[in-house]
């Protein structure tokens, strides 16, 4: 596929994104909460992954009922459905929180909780809320001890306490497989300013190829370099230009562009961020013994 038609298509993907997001006119609530559960604003919504609307069964490499925390923790990623039940669309956004910070709001507590942030358009307006979830017994249960409600508005119907996994809760299982793929994937998150950005999965050749044609920042008379790899090697010393320094293996450039109207934020993998400290560590111990000069 061209790159042209790669542009394309994310473009199309992100417009989608934001579009399901914002042609729905939020609902007015006089009395909503102000604490640390208040409704969460649009905007924190960020790196929305749109796995869910466009990928097949094929995405999907881990069974999520097998997705425990401590395979990948801390974790803080964003989702988006389209139809489902009783909604038009379901975002939710599941972060991990502390005990600490959830102290006086949950009833079940565990080193494993998560905030669960969800929009969601229902019946023509866009609804905000959040809630916690805890895992506890080996499955994620509602940390709020809270019944749940299904049917529809005009004839709700207790489902369940929250103390047995079911759908609804399986999210949290969901999560841990996304942020598990996640941590070995660069990503572009693609917005506008003040709105959900969508998560695009690439890599650093894919990335410097399709946003080649990124916009010049103002008062430059060129693109800055994009964030990516620079392989170690041993580079002449400027004051003995017959010694030679070893550079380690590092991560440089800019994270930040703009790109066909698109503000644009690059998210290098987690594990990649991992191994920068691992090579730090190496170059340190080379200064030690002295191997990090040779002579040409």
């Amino acid at each position: 596929m061209s790159t042209m038609n790669d542009e394309s298509k994310i473009r199309a993907r992100v417009f989608d994104v934001i579009r399901r997001v914002l042609d729905v006119p939020p609902l007015k609530v006089n009395n909503a909460r102000k604490d640390f559960l208040a409704p969460p604003p649009m905007s924190s919504f960020r790196g929305v992954d749109p796995a869910l609307l466009y990928e097949g069964d094929d995405w999907w490499i881990f069974n999520v009922r097998e997705c425990t925390p401590s395979i990948v923790w801390p974790i803080d990623v964003c989702l988006i459905r389209g139809s489902c039940d009783f909604y038009d669309m379901y975002m939710m956004r599941l972060r991990s929180v502390t005990p600490k910070e959830v102290r006086g709001y949950a009833s079940r507590v565990s080193p494993f909780m998560l905030r669960k942030d969800v929009a969601v358009h229902d019946r023509g307006k866009l609804i905000t809320a959040s809630t916690l979830l805890s895992f506890v017994g080996g499955h994620w249960s509602d940390a709020q001890k809270r019944t749940l409600w299904g049917g529809t508005a005009d004839n709700p119907v207790p489902v369940r306490t929250g103390y047995v996994s079911d759908g609804y809760l399986d999210f949290g299982g969901v999560a841990i497989g996304v942020a598990l793929r996640q941590r070995y994937e660069w990503a572009v998150n693609v917005g506008f300013p003040n709105t959900p950005s969508v998560r695009i999965a690439t890599d650093p050749t894919g990335m410097k190829e399709l946003f080649r044609l990124r916009d010049v920042q103002p008062g430059r008379d060129r693109r800055d370099a994009l964030m990516n790899w620079v392989s170690d090697h041993w580079r002449q010393n400027r004051h003995d230009p017959d010694v030679e320094i070893y550079v380690r293996k590092h991560m440089r450039g800019g994270t930040q562009f703009d790109w066909r109207g698109f503000s644009c934020e690059i998210i290098p993998a987690r594990f990649d961020i991992e191994q920068t400290e691992k090579f730090i560590a190496e170059r340190a111990a080379m200064r030690v013994a002295g191997s990090d000069h040779r002579y040409v």
